[in-house]
């Protein structure tokens, strides 16, 4: 799962995303998707997936990508999509509307999320593009050490 609490960060600033409760190798980029990861970063279409018992491990790498959406959001609000949600009505939150994107954010940044969170799996871009997003170039501008050491002191 992608989110906050799956994310390490050393004395650097490198990230790492870990998740030691779900690790496994994924051979030839096959994907076991099922419900068994968190709600508030689940991606619209692997709710529908499940929910229609049909698994479709092409859904892997666009699920990441909504998920990421939903990591920034949770990293800008403290918390993440719809977390003010439980049980059935996260789950109609996630499957019907899209999360709302913070106006504190630049318009980058808000063009970012609007990439990674589109309803349809496959009109979001690749890691590739947003890799080359003016949000993420426009982010190695700042020195991301002085944040992560005021972090971990």
């Amino acid at each position: 799962d992608i989110k906050c609490a799956n994310l390490l960060v050393d004395a650097y600033g490198v990230v790492k995303l870990a998740d030691f409760g779900m690790a496994k190798h994924l051979p030839e980029q096959v994907a076991n998707l099922s419900l068994k990861g968190s709600p508030y970063w689940m991606a619209p279409e692997l709710l529908q997936s499940s929910m229609q018992k049909r698994a479709s491990s092409n859904l892997a790498f666009a699920v990441d990508i909504w998920s990421l959406g939903c990591t920034i959001i949770e990293m800008l609000n403290g918390k993440p999509p719809w977390s003010e949600y439980e049980g059935a009505a996260a789950l109609f939150k996630v499957l019907k509307e899209t999360p709302p994107i913070p106006e504190t954010l630049s318009a980058d940044g808000k063009d970012f999320l609007r990439c990674c969170l589109r309803r349809n799996p496959a009109e979001r871009p690749k890691a590739s593009f947003l890799l080359a997003h003016q949000f993420v170039k426009q982010s190695h501008k700042d020195d991301p050490l002085s944040c992560t050491h005021h972090l971990m002191d």
